[in-house]
């Protein structure tokens, strides 16, 4: 991702995983924030957005 796209990749800093991360770019530029937790580190499925894929 970071050769083929670096911008968007730039984006991912706190390294989400990509699926997670496309879904939730795609909603927010919709303005549908999907998310419950005010940040992810305080969010209890931190687990199953990042870490290895």
């Amino acid at each position: 991702m970071a050769y083929n796209f670096p911008e968007l990749a730039a984006k991912n800093a706190k390294d989400m995983k990509w699926k997670k991360f496309l879904y939730k770019q795609l909603c927010e530029a919709e303005g549908i924030y999907i998310c419950r937790a005010p940040s992810c580190e305080v969010c209890i499925d931190y687990p199953k957005c990042f870490g290895p894929e």
